[in-house]
């Protein structure tokens, strides 16, 4: 996905667990995260946990990632998404590129 996203022309970063997304998002301003919710150390469903307390102006978008079907539903205030694994590749750049022009206007 990071190579898919850079070679059209984005500026990506990465974590390897919610732990490290969140640290993460405590020293950056990002646009929009991509959210896995099935992440070791720390879940998906943990850092929209925290992210719920944060600023809403200093939250990202969020795209949730999911390949099955989880117990409980993203609040609506902090997902403005999901999509489901596997996913096609032409899909997502679609997603991510019109969740990033709303932002632009």
């Amino acid at each position: 996905m990071l190579t898919i996203l850079q070679r059209n022309g984005m500026v990506v970063d990465t974590a390897k667990n919610g732990v490290e997304a969140l640290e993460r998002l405590g020293e950056y301003r990002y646009a929009l995260m991509l959210l896995d919710l099935m992440m070791p150390v720390m879940s998906g469903w943990e850092v929209l946990d925290r992210l719920a307390k944060d600023d809403p102006s200093r939250r990202p978008l969020v795209l949730v990632f999911t390949a099955g079907s989880e117990p409980r539903e993203a609040s609506a205030e902090l997902v403005i998404g999901n999509i489901r694994k596997p996913f096609d590749v032409d899909l997502l750049l679609d997603i991510v590129t019109a969740c990033l022009s709303t932002l632009s206007d």
